[in-house]
């Protein structure tokens, strides 16, 4: 789409691909959008300036969203519960250490970087990983009722917890929940 014209320059055609996509990741600084096939455990990988595929590669199951980190793209899986780390410059699975992918709790559903460091929200698994990109290994912080949504704001990450209506304030320096914002009519809560 235009985004001056609001008009449709060019529909990528994605036919090689089976399956349904979900809301693709973007890094603009080099012009490749992340679009996961959920149902067939894939992604495509799509030149920004030429607006069409170069590339496709297999991930954990059920891809739901990606975060680049330099020259590795960071994937969470839904159905396997981790996150795989693929090299953007050859598109395959990067195993540091020996490891195929970082354990996450039940159910990632997507994953932010803040202050250097990868979260990621675990809606049935009512926590948050935060992922050590240097040792590849995941801590675990407990929040409220279905992690679904975060927001960062350096140094801190915002945890919307669906199944309670709660905000889960996680400063990425400790690691810790800070505060817990509970549903109100009023917003008079500082942090």
């Amino acid at each position: 789409v235009n985004t001056v014209t609001d008009i449709l320059s060019k529909t990528i055609p994605l036919s090689s691909i089976s399956g349904w996509a979900v809301a693709p990741s973007m890094t603009f600084l080099s012009n490749r959008l992340y679009l996961q096939h959920t149902s067939n455990n894939s992604i495509s990988v799509i030149d920004t300036t030429k607006n069409m595929v170069i590339q496709n590669f297999t991930t954990g199951a059920g891809p739901l969203g990606s975060v680049r980190v330099g020259n590795l793209l960071y994937t969470v899986n839904s159905k396997s519960n981790d996150v795989t780390i693929t090299d953007v410059n050859t598109y395959d699975s990067y195993f540091p250490n020996g490891w195929a992918s970082i354990p996450v709790g039940k159910s990632p559903a997507s994953i932010v970087l803040v202050s250097g460091k990868l979260y990621v929200n675990n809606v049935e698994g009512w926590s948050i990983s935060a992922i050590d990109k240097t040792k590849n290994t995941a801590q675990t912080i407990l929040v409220w009722n279905q992690p679904t949504f975060m927001v960062a704001e350096t140094p801190y990450l915002y945890v919307l917890n669906t199944g309670d209506d709660s905000v889960s304030v996680i400063d990425a320096r400790s690691d810790k929940v800070v505060k817990t914002l509970p549903r109100s009519e009023e917003h008079t809560s500082e942090l």
